[in-house]
């Protein structure tokens, strides 16, 4: 069902269309907290059913709706409709494309005039090497979950395996079975995890109960009841490190599969599980190069050991991502877009 705010008269009122984003999307931190900024804002978010109502939305009120935000596949269907949904000489109340923005969780800059128009949740700039030029919208962790107190917490360290198969035997495993052992022997902490059972034959670590796939609420509560988040490679870049783990005091070992042979404590040569967070450190992050057996069993017991309660980097307030929206809105990308097409011919696509 189309749901809208009622647009308030005035001058001044501003509007942002989201048309045609599927419902799951809608129950994650990244939108949920760019729709929070939005009417922080007092932005009047629409949300159309499809690219084509939006269109008809936009007819209505063309010069209060600062932006329209879409998916990229969405983007290029209304690119491709001359006559119904995009701007052009033959449909002059059309969308302009320079007001059209897409919504992308991975690094994949695919719109018609370039890269400065995807709205990324991550901050992939941060990268070495990453094109610099992107925009980064970002999301707010504030409001992801309840805190549990460290006196709360189990001595217990959390497996970030969506799937069983992650633990699988084919699989080249960071972490052995002798690993968690010693980890449990010199720790005393026991392990457990949620997760389907996926393709192939599982090892679970020792001690730790049948896994199981929890509801979202249940699942939170039992991790933020953890002290340590133990990466095992799969899923990269996932969220629950975020929302699930940080944001409740629960501490990560971020697994590193990839440095600088000659310098391996250069930060800037790492690549692991997570990309973002070897920044962080410690006592937050726990950088674990894969093979440091003796190094893994010193992250966690560190890690129970300095607990940090509840933590949300800056970039990461709903107060740092209501200021990068206002000046994504606020710029005037019209101009943007005319510079753009000087030496680009559009569809620029993945230029930047």
């Amino acid at each position: 069902m189309t749901q809208a705010y009622p647009l308030n008269s005035g001058p001044t009122q501003r509007c942002i269309a989201v048309p045609g984003l599927r419902s799951n999307v809608t129950d994650v931190p990244e939108f949920n907290s760019k729709i929070l900024a939005m009417k922080n804002l007092d932005y009047t978010v629409i949300n159309a059913q499809d690219v084509l109502e939006a269109a008809q939305l936009y007819r209505m009120v063309p010069d209060l709706v600062k932006m329209v935000i879409v998916n990229d596949e969405v983007l290029f269907a209304c690119w491709k409709d001359t006559s119904q949904c995009r701007r052009t000489a033959q449909n002059p109340s059309g969308i302009p494309i320079y007001k059209m923005f897409s919504f992308y969780f991975w690094l994949f800059l695919n719109h018609p005039l370039g890269a400065k128009w995807v709205l990324l949740p991550k901050p992939y700039a941060l990268e070495p090497g990453a094109n610099k030029n992107i925009a980064y919208l970002g999301y707010s962790i504030e409001h992801a979950s309840a805190f549990v107190p460290v006196a709360l917490q189990l001595n217990q360290a959390w497996i970030l395996a969506k799937q069983l198969a992650y633990l699988s035997p084919s699989k080249s495993l960071p972490w052995t079975t002798v690993d968690y052992n010693v980890t449990v022997t010199f720790t005393g902490i026991y392990y457990a995890l949620g997760a389907g059972l996926g393709d192939g034959e599982a090892v679970a670590p020792p001690g730790l109960q049948v896994p199981a796939v929890y509801e979202k609420d249940v699942f939170m509560h039992r991790l933020a009841q953890s002290k340590v988040l133990i990466g095992v490679g799969n899923p990269v870049v996932s969220l629950t490190l975020w929302d699930g783990a940080l944001c409740l005091g629960v501490l990560f070992l971020n697994l590193l599969n990839q440095w600088d042979e000659n310098d391996p404590d250069d930060s800037s040569k790492w690549h692991g599980q997570h990309m973002f967070v070897p920044m962080l450190g410690k006592p937050y992050v726990y950088n674990v190069r894969q093979g440091n057996h003796a190094g893994f069993v010193q992250a966690i017991g560190e890690a129970i050991s300095h607990p940090i309660g509840l933590f949300v980097p800056e970039r990461m307030h709903i107060s740092a991502v209501k200021q990068r929206l206002e000046e994504i809105v606020n710029h005037n990308w019209e101009i943007e877009e005319r510079r753009q097409v000087k030496w680009c011919h559009k569809p620029c696509s993945l230029s930047v």
